[in-house]
């Protein structure tokens, strides 16, 4: 199975390259990780922002779950450029570890964890709070 996301949506691939599933169509798809038949994809959806979906049937569909939320400000001037806003933009990169933690990048700059298949989201906060921080940016998208 090949999962491709597109700005226009999800698309299922089986190795002969047959088009097996299409979710999402007409929206910013901009990652997927799979385990299995479990496909993660996170999806931008401009006004509406940044949401996190789970297929636990090999994409034939999927639920929406939890996504990554910066904590509320409680002192702006925390390694924050002044022209970063204090929200998650974009989900940039996600995958797992052999545990089946779940990791999941962003824009701005953060990386967050899940141990709960994507129900929550916790901030690392070691690599949040580091004063370089503030420089960091989105890599290959920018």
């Amino acid at each position: 199975m090949i999962d491709i996301a597109t700005r226009k949506g999800l698309f299922v691939l089986d190795d002969d390259l047959t088009v097996r599933h299409r979710s999402f169509v007409g929206d910013s798809v901009t990652i997927t990780h799979r385990i299995g038949d479990t496909i993660y994809a996170g999806l931008r959806l401009g006004h509406f922002g940044p949401k996190m979906h789970r297929s636990d049937d090999g994409g034939r569909t999927f639920e929406e779950i939890a996504t990554p939320v910066l904590p509320e400000v409680t002192d702006a001037s925390v390694n924050t450029a002044p022209d970063v806003p204090w929200k998650v933009d974009m989900l940039w990169a996600l995958e797992s570890d052999a545990s089946g933690r779940l990791y999941c990048g962003t824009i701005p700059g953060a990386l967050f964890e899940s141990d709960d298949l994507g129900a929550s989201w916790t901030l690392n906060r070691a690599l949040w709070e580091r004063p370089e921080r503030a420089g960091w940016f989105g890599g290959g998208y920018d």
